[in-house]
């Protein structure tokens, strides 16, 4: 790629040394909802307008793509792109009762691996939280799942996402889902009960107040080292063609996808779509068999060859191992519940979904 060269050139290739050199490019560039894909030829004009003086440029220098001059280019610099720059900023900057908060650019070391073999991954994403990362500070540690499925959800739907989240995260796999109610909730507090992080990945601006329908659960994930990840300008609306976006990059983010329970048309199965494309494997939970409505696309997924899992367990197995970890989830009886919860001398995690208690061993 273009960016390539230029880095063994000048050896300092990075968005933030850009705002120094080029500040109405790095506007344009970071903070416009932006992909790799239509970047990736722009990368020699961008490059050459931060590190040449600007008169050499206007007739050597073009955007690959479109013939795009720079006089055009300036033009794009409007004043509404210019503001939602200076709100990402100060956004950024902004004391949020010490959560962490701020950019990951593509050029940036903790940039998700996984999504950069992809062309239309996106060049910005938001955080608000912790940023998934291992003890070298690459995302490239731990393996994850994305965990999707319906909001209309029956109750064997949410109890399969939250102990196969649950069973996961006690493996130390990641879980990143969509925060929606439903299914992605049910897998979001599987997880952050297990006091590991979980991942929402949102179809709208972290600022947005679709980021904040769930309060409590959104505590429960930063207090699990968790965070909330955002492709979108802060305070982006849901936009419906902002969903089919998000999807793509949690299908992509992860290692695998597993939809738990989906009507037809659903966008878990777009997440699905996403993750096949992207050469990843997509499995069905067993709670997605059946003639409900809830579970009428799942069912097409597992007459099209999907695969079923019942548990984290079955993943490690079909993944051949790829998957590590031997720990289950095993539901204990509410009298033997009784008799663990007064005996102190026990040091063991309890957790409860609805009315059921388990354990994981």
């Amino acid at each position: 790629m273009y960016y390539n060269v230029y880095y063994s050139i000048y050896g300092i290739f990075n968005p933030k040394s850009l705002l120094t050199k080029s500040i109405k490019i790095y506007k344009y560039l970071c903070m416009g909802n932006m992909c790799m894909k239509s970047i990736n030829c722009s990368y020699e004009i961008l490059l050459g307008i931060s590190f040449l003086p600007k008169h050499s440029l206007k007739d050597k220098v073009k955007l690959a793509e479109g013939g795009i001059g720079f006089s055009k280019l300036e033009n794009m610099l409007t004043d509404d792109l210019l503001r939602v720059y200076d709100k990402e900023l100060e956004w950024a900057e902004k004391d949020d009762d010490g959560v962490k908060r701020g950019h990951i650019f593509f050029t940036d070391s903790d940039y998700p691996e996984s999504l950069k073999n992809y062309s239309d991954a996106p060049f910005c994403l938001r955080y608000r939280g912790e940023k998934p990362k291992g003890c070298d500070g690459k995302w490239t540690n731990y393996k994850s799942i994305c965990i999707v499925g319906t909001r209309e959800a029956n109750e064997n739907g949410r109890r399969g996402a939250f102990l196969l989240s649950l069973e996961a995260a006690k493996n130390e796999i990641y879980v990143y889902s969509g925060f929606a109610t439903g299914i992605d909730q049910a897998s979001h507090r599987g997880a952050a009960c297990a006091s590991f992080p979980t991942f929402a990945v949102m179809p709208c601006g972290l600022e947005h107040n679709y980021a904040f329908r769930n309060m409590e659960l959104q505590e429960a994930i930063l207090e699990a080292n968790g965070g909330f990840i955002s492709q979108f300008p802060i305070d982006e609306e849901p936009y419906k063609w902002n969903f089919h976006a998000r999807n793509d990059v949690l299908a992509k983010i992860s290692d695998a996808t597993i939809v738990v329970q989906a009507p037809e048309q659903s966008g878990a199965l777009i997440t699905a779509k996403c993750a096949l494309d992207a050469g990843k494997d997509v499995f069905v939970h067993k709670s997605g068999e059946g003639t409900e409505a809830c579970v009428k696309g799942t069912q097409e997924l597992i007459d099209n060859g999907a695969i079923t899992i019942s548990n984290y367990h079955d993943l490690t197995v079909y993944t051949l191992k790829s998957f590590k970890g031997t720990k289950r989830a095993e539901e204990i009886s509410y009298e033997e519940i009784e008799k663990l919860l007064k005996d102190e001398s026990i040091n063991e995690d309890f957790y409860r979904f609805r009315d059921s208690w388990y354990r994981v061993k």
